[in-house]
């Protein structure tokens, strides 16, 4: 017994030793925070993390076999970057390098998003919308208050072009102050009108007018990790040429609330990626 005990863990062993040999590259990316966490499933439901699998894919050819594993790792936010800055464990990140560890990343610099991550939306009360039909310039807007958290990062934003902004203390006292009147404009990003249209039904989005700001969602790595880099670069070039990354943000669940924006058609009262 104890010799095909141990016939089986040199096997076990063997396994598990080998997968870095036949995998050109091993990417850990953070696993979800369920204890019941089901790989597959986060996958599928992950916009991000199935693109990357899909980029990945598509540079097999130039670059090899890979294994995209999920690593569990008690950190969020500011914190996490911290793990990827320090190789603690992560390979690739998605979504906004905090400026605190910036100069420890390469940025793969395509928005994962399309162009629709920087729009910021105006939100009103459902019976005022009238005020706003006429509105599209900036001068128009300006008599208007607008509110904004004040522990926002961008939470100067609207300063800058002389707008009349007021603050809150949290996000929830926000949108309370737009429904109570104290705010008649609420300026916010696509998913979070999404977020708020939901449980605020009084609530509702000027159509067509929007602001554009620097946000962008991209893949990042450690600044060490240049082939890592390379390669969904060159994953996300291809996928770009044969149409599947703009059918995967057209057809995924969670980029609803993006890609419902059309930029085409809207009215943006002022880019700040100018200046």
């Amino acid at each position: 017994m104890d010799r095909v005990y141990s016939s089986f863990i040199v096997f076990v062993l063997s396994l598990l030793l080998s997968a870095p040999a036949w995998a050109q590259d091993v990417i850990y990316y953070k696993r979800g925070r369920k204890e019941n966490f089901n790989a597959a499933e986060y996958e599928r439901n992950s916009y991000f993390l199935g693109l990357l699998r899909m980029v990945l894919d598509a540079t097999k050819p130039e670059y090899g076999d890979y294994l995209l594993l999920p690593k569990k790792v008690p950190a969020k936010g500011e914190r996490l970057q911290w793990s990827l800055a320090n190789k603690a464990g992560l390979d690739v990140l998605w979504g906004n390098p905090h400026p605190k560890y910036a100069s420890a990343f390469r940025k793969i610099n395509i928005d994962l998003l399309r162009g629709h991550g920087g729009i910021i939306v105006l939100l009103v009360h459902k019976d005022r919308i009238d005020e706003f039909r006429h509105i599209t310039s900036l001068q128009q807007l300006a008599p208007f208050k607008l509110g904004r958290n004040a522990k926002s990062a961008k939470k100067e934003l609207f300063k800058k072009i002389n707008l009349n902004v007021l603050f809150s203390h949290n996000a929830g006292s926000v949108v309370k102050n737009l429904l109570m009147g104290r705010y008649d404009v609420l300026p916010v990003e696509l998913y979070g009108s999404d977020l708020i249209r939901k449980s605020h039904p009084d609530i509702v989005e000027l159509p067509n007018l929007a602001f554009k700001n620097h946000m962008q969602s991209t893949y990042f790595v450690h600044k060490d990790n240049k082939r890592l880099h390379v390669r969904i670069t060159r994953g996300l070039e291809i996928l770009e040429s044969n149409g599947r990354f703009a059918k995967h943000f057209n057809t995924h669940i969670m980029m609803s609330p993006y890609r419902r924006f059309d930029l085409n058609t809207a009215i943006i009262l002022h880019d700040f990626t100018q200046h």
